[in-house]
């Protein structure tokens, strides 16, 4: 897979945004497996960088199955924002929690107070 969406993006000149991967990730998550490939080999891209949203739309795809719920991938990410300083907002901290706790289907958002 990775080597043909490399192909792919070389040959029409894409250059990934921080949207299209997050669009992408929240596409897939009925394939938590395929996400996660998908997150690292963008994060491999020339000019790329992943966002706090395309993080967020890792953790929020992978809560939808629960086979993928591994803690220590999570703590991982976590330390991931640590080390790139992140500034989370309050929109991402209700994002964290509801993924957390398994709500991330919920259509409900209630913004934490921060």
């Amino acid at each position: 897979m990775e080597s043909n969406l490399t192909s792919f993006c070389n040959k029409f000149l894409i250059t990934l945004s921080s949207n299209f991967v997050s669009h992408t990730l929240r596409s897939l998550t009925n394939q938590p497996h395929t996400a996660t490939r998908f997150f690292h080999w963008a994060n491999q891209q020339p000019n790329y960088s992943h966002s706090l949203h395309s993080y967020l739309s890792l953790i929020e795809t992978l809560s939808f199955s629960s086979s993928s719920f591994d803690s220590t991938f999570f703590q991982n990410i976590l330390e991931e924002f640590k080390c790139r300083k992140f500034r989370l907002t309050s929109a991402a901290v209700n994002s964290l929690l509801r993924s957390f706790a398994g709500e991330s289907h919920c259509c409900c958002n209630v913004q934490a107070n921060i």
